[in-house]
């Protein structure tokens, strides 16, 4: 079974910022900011709100990806 990319790797590959999903995850009703994202992140937090940061952040990167990236092949 194959490893998910993590939001780093995808965020990168996508060409997007903290800042983006930041702003995303604020949409969606999800306050956090920049530091506690770049450090669920990059690994040097752990517990719920790094769960939750992950499956948000999956969430959106998932629909940015089916969405935006697909209607640009068209």
């Amino acid at each position: 079974m194959n490893e998910r990319q993590s939001l780093r790797e995808r965020l990168l590959h996508n060409h997007l910022s903290y800042a983006w999903l930041i702003n995303m995850m604020k949409l969606k009703g999800f306050e956090v900011d920049k530091s506690t994202v770049s450090s669920a992140v990059n690994g040097t937090i752990t517990g719920d709100r790094v769960a939750k940061i992950n499956d948000i952040g999956h969430a959106i990167l998932d629909k940015y990806e089916s969405e935006f990236l697909s209607s640009m092949k068209s």
